[in-house]
């Protein structure tokens, strides 16, 4: 409550509080004129108004009358003074200084949102927009998930970007997909032309990953990515068969120049010929008569499915090559099995064309001693240890019994044909009946199997001294001390010692057990004495 005393007098007199003055104006009024105004005064005498004052109407105002409240703000008259009411809306203060409330002052709006203060008489004050990233009234902002409705790839893990930033981040894209994550499309690896030549490529469906090759072409094999070119054989080679032609002749194709079981290059023709052997042994393959550079090559058909393929290293025969310089002849001695099909390969070497003569069979020194028979039947048996057959005509045979005894000698006869893998016997006279595989000595073949003694093999009638054409030994003493047989050739090298043949008697053989020392120098490990057998 504002108290507002009374503070202008007229001519001297002090204004008396409000209700005194009304009192005064009413008497005036009802009484005395104004001063300087003739009229009856309040005791019935006249008033001439010269020694009174005159009486101003507004001596004594309102203390509300100069508004001392602010504009719109209610003022009442007190006792004491006055009082204002309450501001006006949108105005803070006393009802007689009233300021703008500030909607701003308790900061009502989001972080960095810009806010404006309501003009009075409005209240509050209103928020900007959001701060980028965020969404929302500007009082309450969010952070705007820039992963909602899931923009990104199936499957593709997606990251929103924090506030302030905005929008989001895709993660890789899904196997067999390349992309930003946010577009990915199945990878096509075909694009690259990955299969062979023309081989259709079919690209695996994401999410699966690679390629598929179609077959190769004809002529080639391979997994359709790698097809290599064939071998063409021309024909077949049989055990024993011999040809004459040339690398560049008919049937020859120059397709290969790198053989994977080759560490040469042989970019000359080649011609291809089959072979598969009549049993398992030793075949001999031999390339004469050239005039250049050849090499000879067996390999084994591929998986046995008649392909012949010069990049399978599988196919690799051990000893399958002869790359022999110049014009020499070149020779492949193969451990063939029986029922396998191998191409044996003449290819020029260094563009090289030539004549050639190539023959397959099995070689003199593939014919070996198998057996020496002390008993009813004495014998002397030869083996075929090759692939083919062949015919041991011509073939010497050099037993001594003992040290005592003369040499007897034997030379086949021509016709003596020996199947692969067969035998053949010398047999003393008066063994009968003979097998089909047998031939009559002639004469006694003497057996002392307990005494020194040996027997030989040769190409030819043998040379005990020189041991030229020998192709097998052995020899047996019944001396374990012996290291050498007393009296046999000195050329003949037989390790580590003679067959020890101490009490050996009556029905025994000395028989070949492994073929270790074939060619020599010739191994006693591969003799032992057994039963006879004559079959």
């Amino acid at each position: 409550m504002f108290r507002r005393m009374a503070h202008r007098g007229i001519s001297g007199i002090s204004l008396t509080p409000r209700p005194l003055a009304l009192a005064l104006l009413v008497a005036a009024s009802l009484g005395a004129c104004a001063t300087g105004t003739e009229g009856e005064a309040a005791d019935g005498g006249t008033n001439t108004g010269r020694d009174a004052e005159t009486i101003d109407p507004d001596a004594n105002p309102s203390a509300c009358a100069d508004t001392p409240c602010f504009e719109g703000v209610t003022c009442t008259e007190e006792a004491d003074g006055f009082t204002c009411g309450a501001c006006p809306d949108g105005l803070e203060g006393d009802g007689q200084t009233c300021t703008d409330i500030d909607g701003c002052a308790i900061s009502p709006c989001f972080e960095g949102v810009v806010c404006t203060d309501s003009a009075a008489p409005e209240d509050g004050a209103s928020c900007g927009d959001c701060p980028d990233g965020f969404f929302g009234n500007g009082v309450v902002c969010t952070d705007v998930d820039g992963c909602d409705g899931e923009p990104c790839f199936p499957g593709v893990t997606c990251v929103d970007n924090t506030a302030p930033e905005e929008g989001f981040v895709c993660g890789t894209c899904p196997t067999g997909f390349e992309g930003d994550g946010f577009s990915c499309t199945d990878i096509d690896e075909c694009a690259g032309s990955p299969c062979f030549g023309d081989v259709e490529c079919t690209d695996a469906i994401a999410p699966q990953t690679g390629f598929t090759c179609g077959d190769c072409p004809p002529g080639t094999t391979g997994d359709g990515a790698a097809c290599d070119l064939l071998c063409e054989p021309v024909s077949s080679l049989a055990c024993g068969g011999q040809l004459t032609t040339s690398n560049d002749g008919v049937g020859s194709t120059d397709n290969v120049d790198n053989w994977e079981c080759s560490t040469f290059s042989h970019t000359g023709p080649e011609i291809v010929y089959t072979f598969t052997p009549d049993a398992s042994g030793i075949a001999t393959i031999r390339l004469t008569g050239l005039t250049a550079d050849l090499d000879l090559m067996v390999i084994e058909d591929s998986s046995q499915v008649g392909l012949c393929d010069p990049a399978d290293s599988t196919v690799c025969v051990p000893g399958g090559n002869s790359n022999l310089s110049g014009t020499n002849d070149e020779e492949v001695r193969l451990n063939a099995l029986i029922g396998t099909t191998y191409y044996i390969i003449v290819d020029g070497f260094a563009g090289a064309t030539s004549n050639f003569t190539l023959r397959v069979q099995s070689a003199t020194e593939d014919f070996l001693l198998n057996e020496v028979a002390y008993g009813t039947a004495d014998f002397v048996e030869i083996r075929n240890h090759g692939a083919c057959a062949a015919d041991f005509a011509g073939l010497g045979l050099l037993h001594k019994a003992s040290l005592a005894t003369e040499a007897q000698t034997f030379t086949f006869p021509s016709g003596s044909m020996v199947p692969a893998g067969a035998v053949m016997r010398w047999v003393e006279s008066g063994s009968t009946p003979y097998l089909p595989n047998e031939i009559d000595a002639g004469e006694s073949i003497l057996d002392i199997p307990a005494d020194p003694g040996s027997t030989a093999l040769c190409n030819g009638a043998c040379d005990a001294a020189a041991c030229t054409n020998l192709l097998d030994y052995v020899e047996r003493d019944d001396d374990t001390a012996d290291t050498t047989l007393p009296g046999g050739p000195a050329c003949a090298t037989f390790e580590t010692g003679p067959v020890n043949s101490a009490g050996q008697s009556g029905e025994v053989s000395l028989r070949r057990a492994a073929f270790t020392g074939v060619g020599g120098p010739f191994q006693s490990s591969d003799w032992s004495f057994g039963t006879t057998t004559r079959d």
